[in-house]
């Protein structure tokens, strides 16, 4: 009885080698892709998770800035007028001055006492700024009192509505107004006849403490 032939032999073995080599190098790339496509999809999430909360982020910021632009368009105008009105800033008494003496060549009006009291100021919290802290506005108050000489009533209202109008932030404290001649009972004499003096509170805003 003869022995069976070996299944492979070794001459298979260097017949087919190449093909052999070639096989094994296939299966170890394919599982080298494999691991590796795994390992960029974990990469990729990752990335994919970075970008997401990057762009919450910018969407957050973009919304915020949206907020303030809207902020600024609603109180643009009011800040303009405050500034176009000389409220904003410091007080300027010399200019103040120089309008009372405008106002009263406007309307023919006897020489005016004005006197200006010392200024006091007042903390308003405006808002919690970027930073964390408090936006201050100082408010700053200070007292103004006049002498007017006056002719008639009307002289009085024509120079209080001159000084609310014409610029800065007046507010009426009190006035009184009397008779220069008590026992005067005809006014047909150009003279001033009666006397007003008026206490106004002069406002100006401080917002250079904002941030």
């Amino acid at each position: 009885m003869s022995t069976p032939a070996p299944f492979y032999t070794t001459e298979d073995f260097f017949a087919n080698k190449w093909r052999i080599l070639i096989t094994l190098g296939l299966t170890g790339l394919a599982a080298a892709i494999y691991f590796g496509t795994d390992e960029a999809v974990v990469v990729t999430q990752r990335n994919l998770a970075i970008a997401s909360a990057n762009y919450s982020e910018a969407a957050q910021s973009v919304a915020s800035i949206g907020a303030e632009i809207d902020t600024i368009r609603a109180y643009a105008a009011s800040y303009e007028e405050l500034d176009s009105n000389r409220v904003l800033g410091d007080e300027d008494r010399l200019l103040l001055l120089e309008t009372v003496t405008d106002i009263r060549s406007r309307n023919y009006l006897y020489p005016i006492a004005l006197e200006v009291g010392a200024q006091t100021q007042t903390r308003l919290i405006h808002e919690e700024n970027q930073n964390g802290g408090e936006s201050v506005v100082m408010l700053n108050t200070s007292v103004v009192q006049l002498g007017l000489p006056l002719l008639h009533e009307g002289d009085l209202i024509n120079f209080l509505a001159d000084l609310m109008n014409d610029s800065g932030l007046f507010q009426m404290k009190e006035c009184s107004l009397a008779l220069r001649d008590t026992g005067q009972t005809e006014f047909t004499a150009l003279f001033d006849n009666q006397v007003a003096d008026c206490d106004l509170f002069w406002h100006t805003i401080d917002v250079s403490m904002l941030e």
